[in-house]
């Protein structure tokens, strides 16, 4: 007999607004699952830049002022009744000659070129708004424990440490973690240091121009990221927790004219007293490392799709991504149970991310567009923010 459990996250509005209100549900029962994100589809406004206008308006010519007085109507190109002579065909504009190539605009923005890749804009706007109806996390309320109280959250709290403090070392058989936990101990919190391997497109002394490039590939549906920090602010193009991956991706985006190299990213060690603090952080190292194993295994199923142009996901690889999926999820529950405020909001953003990058995997697998699957290293790239904004808590 099928056991079913059904885990309902209802979201209030996010108040960066960069998320549309939502809500998610999610159902596994035995071996399969039902997720049901319900949200209204965004509606995204395009600006248009009106250019810059002429610096002076055209002087107005003398026969306008006459023709103000007459009163008998004329065709523009007739001859005069009285004079003979022939009236001008078509009065000049106000703001000046018109130029010949109308297609240009003036403007004092300076642009910035880049290779487009094949992604058509067309079906890349068509992309975008349905991986909005994945934009699934935001502050969770969960109603699960409510009912269930606070007898079952300890226990779950309880396991996974266990699950962290045994588990460093472990192949990633049967769900297992494959990359190390930290833990928690006597009051305090450890984390090691993680390495993640990034394409970077390019750096910059400003942020301002840094922006400006990331602007540019979300624009044509690649992803872009601004590295977190100080300067120099490096655009990252994608993201692999292994340097395999990282530098296939590296090597196709070469391939399509954009020049970018491979370079590792390291997040700081954490060692940091937490006894002072009522938040409960004893899921959180078993939380990290189950969301960069899931992460991991995001970013290689993307870039062998990626590569492959129309391939399909395989059933198996997707069982696998929705089951490591759902044990993220487990682990957030356990994780959230025991945080508010700023401390929660960091934590579900990591959730965020890569509910995300699930649903653009699923909305590959219905129409085989790489828009998804830059979707999908986009979620990437934004996990590895929030994970640097949550341990920023720890670091005095």
């Amino acid at each position: 007999m099928s056991t079913k459990t059904k885990l309902t996250f209802l979201f209030p509005p996010d108040k960066d607004g960069d998320h549309p209100d939502l809500q998610w549900e999610t159902c596994y029962t035995g071996g399969t699952s039902n997720t049901t994100p319900r949200t209204s589809r965004p509606e995204n406004g395009t600006g248009k830049d009106s250019g810059a206008s002429y610096a002076g308006a055209a002087r107005q010519p003398s026969w306008s002022q006459k023709m103000k007085n007459e009163e008998e109507p004329f065709l523009w190109g007739e001859r005069d009744r009285n004079t003979g002579t022939r009236r001008p065909s078509l009065p000049p504009s106000r703001s000046g000659r018109r130029s010949k190539n109308k297609s240009k605009k003036q403007t004092s923005r300076t642009r910035l070129s880049l290779p487009k890749l094949k992604v058509g804009s067309k079906l890349a706007l068509i992309a975008a708004s349905a991986i909005a109806l994945g934009v699934i996390m935001g502050m969770m309320v969960l109603a699960l424990f409510a009912e269930q109280g606070a007898e079952q959250a300890p226990a779950s709290a309880t396991d996974s440490q266990m699950s962290a403090v045994h588990s460093q070392d472990s192949t990633g058989a049967n769900g297992a973690l494959v990359l190390p936990a930290g833990h928690v101990q006597d009051g305090r919190l450890y984390l090691p240091p993680r390495t993640y391997y990034v394409v970077q497109a390019g750096a910059f002394s400003e942020p301002e121009a840094a922006e400006k490039v990331r602007e540019q590939l979300e624009r044509q549906g690649l992803a872009g990221l601004v590295s977190p920090g100080e300067a120099p602010y490096r655009i990252y193009m994608g993201l692999a927790v292994a340097k395999d991956d990282a530098e296939r991706l590296g090597i196709y985006v070469k391939q399509e004219g954009i020049e970018v190299y491979v370079r590792p990213h390291e997040t700081r060690e954490i060692e940091a007293d937490i006894s002072h603090l009522e938040e409960d952080l004893s899921v959180l190292p078993a939380y990290l490392a189950r969301g960069d194993q899931l992460l991991g295994d995001l970013a290689r199923t993307s870039l062998a799709l990626l590569v492959q142009e129309n391939a399909e996901l395989p059933e198996e690889e997707w069982n696998h991504l929705q089951e490591q999926h759902r044990l993220f999820l487990k682990e957030g529950q356990a994780l959230l149970a025991g945080l508010n405020g700023e401390m929660a909001r960091a934590g579900e953003q990591l959730l965020r991310e890569l509910s995300q990058a699930i649903t653009a995997l699923e909305a590959y697998r219905k129409q085989s567009h790489p828009s998804y699957l830059w979707q999908v290293q986009q979620a990437s790239l934004n996990y590895l923010a929030a994970y640097e904004h949550l341990v920023s808590h720890f670091i005095p």
